[in-house]
């Protein structure tokens, strides 16, 4: 697991420039004034994290990490904690995640954030935290997810909200099965990743539904594994458990052993 905190020292944080409102944990970010490379994709992006950040509130994030604190998927506070967050978009769940664990954690937390997209350094700025080998860190990974691992039995939990597996499954439901064999690959390979106990959290909040396909959910990624567990063969390799209660409702994949 060294290696992965074994990544260049980070500016110090400055949260100040983070915006924290109850309905919407989006930091303030400037209109313009993007390079022609960033400008598209990364301002397309913060339009669609501001429009998740409407349902998913740093409240909702907290009674999320509380209630799987509080069921035992995440470690002791004595011990380290290790999470990998794929398709984080712009971290902003993560970093609240980091802060919530790192302020009574004795051991070591490490939150990574995977995912492609270009963000600005002025942005990552905000959001990172540590580099060096052995120390509490939040990283941004800018990397494919499936060209991305952490190392086998690295990691205790991984985090797939709103993410790929969401995304391979909503299209199976309207019709390409091909995408199946992409859904078994990344959970086989989560799996592969996780330590003894370790678990695989996605979202299953009931509240999830609306008219835009682009912006909103028909299905949480948690309904859509239910639909398709055998056939990606769920039982095999995880056991799985709803927890948490409305907004802040989640399934757990948890690693069979």
């Amino acid at each position: 697991m060294g290696a992965l905190c074994e990544l260049k020292q980070a500016p110090p944080v400055n949260l100040t420039s983070l915006v924290l409102r109850e309905n919407n944990y989006m930091p303030y970010l400037p209109k313009t004034g993007y390079t022609d490379t960033e400008d598209k994709e990364y301002k397309a992006s913060r339009d669609w994290k501001m429009k998740a950040d409407r349902t998913t509130t740093p409240t909702v994030i907290e009674g999320i990490y509380n209630n799987l604190l509080e069921q035992q998927y995440i470690p002791s506070y004595e011990k380290n904690f290790t999470i990998v967050s794929n398709g984080c978009n712009i971290p902003t769940y993560e970093r609240l995640i980091f802060d919530l664990d790192r302020e009574k954690r004795k051991g070591q937390t490490r939150v990574f954030s995977v995912d492609l997209l270009n963000i600005p350094q002025s942005i990552l700025s905000t959001l990172t935290v540590g580099g060096k080998k052995d120390e509490s860190c939040h990283q941004f990974i800018h990397s494919e997810e499936d060209k991305f691992s952490p190392g086998e039995k690295s990691v205790d939990m991984i985090l797939n909200y709103r993410a790929s597996l969401y995304y391979y499954l909503e299209y199976i439901y309207r019709g390409a099965p091909e995408l199946l064999n992409n859904a078994s690959f990344t959970l086989k390979k989560y799996y592969s990743e996780l330590r003894e106990n370790g678990c695989v959290v996605v979202d299953a909040a009931d509240h999830i539904k609306g008219k835009d396909a682009e912006t909103e959910m028909y299905k949480s990624t948690g309904e859509l594994l239910i639909d398709f567990q055998e056939e990606l063969v769920l039982d095999k390799l995880y056991y799985i458990k709803f927890t948490g209660k409305d907004k802040t409702r989640v399934m757990v994949l948890k690693k069979k052993n």
